[in-house]
């Protein structure tokens, strides 16, 4: 990756305009896990309301891996949708 010395970078190459987006995509990340961490503890309870979240069903792997034996889960399995990973080019 091409994520070295980006403070000292001015180049508008597309490369580094990428990786001090993704430099910048973690520190607002950081920001908003601290801000619900402290939501979550009860801060801000004028502006915030905390409500249950919705019910999801969930089976836990262990109990349908009993279920059905581990030959069948190995025999089904299917590729997941995955997205091209960006690599920049040197």
């Amino acid at each position: 990756m091409i994520a070295y010395n980006l403070k000292a970078s001015e180049s508008e190459d597309v490369r580094v305009v990428y990786a001090k987006l993704l430099r910048d995509k973690k520190h607002i990340q950081a920001l908003i896990e601290a801000m619900e961490k402290d939501i979550r503890a009860g801060k801000h309870p004028e502006h915030f309301d905390l409500i249950d979240p919705p019910y999801t069903p969930y089976v836990p792997k262990k109990a349908w891996e009993d279920a059905l034996g581990e030959d069948w889960v190995k025999k089904n399995q299917i590729p997941m949708n995955k997205k091209p990973v960006i690599v920049a080019k040197k």
